[in-house]
């Protein structure tokens, strides 16, 4: 599925994510960031989110799923005329 808006191509790449860590199963983060540097296990969970970043190069703007979606319901309904999506 193609993606047109003013012109430009958008390309939906789910894989944009960014990865944090949460620390609320940790006693002690200060505690738990030391022994992780000995080589520790620790009960440390990673996250994904969605990177909000938008990259152009050229004509194509490349975002996440959730970014695009996000940047929809922002739009004003003249701009969402301007969206065609092309099979």
């Amino acid at each position: 599925m193609n993606i047109f808006y003013n012109g430009m191509r958008v390309i939906l790449n789910s894989s944009l994510v960014d990865t944090e860590e949460d620390w609320s199963k940790v006693r002690s983060p200060s505690r738990a960031a030391r022994r992780r540097k000995q080589g520790h296990q620790q009960c440390i969970q990673f996250i994904s989110k969605p990177k909000i970043d938008v990259y152009v190069t050229g004509q194509t703007m490349i975002m996440h799923p959730a970014t695009w979606s996000k940047m929809q319901s922002l739009m004003s309904d003249e701009d969402k005329v301007k969206v065609k999506v092309r099979a």
